[in-house]
């Protein structure tokens, strides 16, 4: 979360090499070896002198977040990843289905994916 809100920020950073830093990045900061305190002092260094190369980096930085990182944007792509697993399911004949699911099950469908795989709103939401 860090890394994506200093993007966010369009700061330039310099990041570990590792999987996760170097997936967030991209190719928007710096990548430096993984636990090379000296590295990492460098990639800052080069950095500060080269202000120019820092904007350039931080800005790319902050389209990236944007494009990718948003709630918004994480919310859609997990949700069609819950809904996919979801749909991948067998529907079971035994599974405790939400009370309005009832003439379903009494019909004898199944009941896997009868209803909505969305929750409800929550007995909070709406109140101020």
């Amino acid at each position: 979360m860090p890394l994506a809100e200093a993007m966010f920020c369009g700061r330039a950073t310099v990041v570990p090499d590792t999987a996760t830093a170097r997936e967030v990045v991209g190719g928007t900061g710096l990548v430096v070896p993984a636990h090379d305190p000296h590295a990492l002092a460098e990639g800052c260094l080069t950095l500060l002198d080269d202000p120019a190369r820092a904007d350039r980096l931080g800005a790319a930085a902050r389209a990236r977040a944007l494009e990718l990182f948003t709630v918004e944007r994480n919310i859609a792509t997990f949700g069609g990843i819950y809904l996919e697993l979801l749909s991948a399911a067998p529907a079971r004949q035994d599974a405790a289905a939400p009370r309005d699911a009832a003439p379903l099950a009494a019909a004898g469908r199944p009941r896997g994916l009868a209803w909505s795989a969305r929750p409800a709103s929550p007995s909070w939401a709406g109140r101020r």
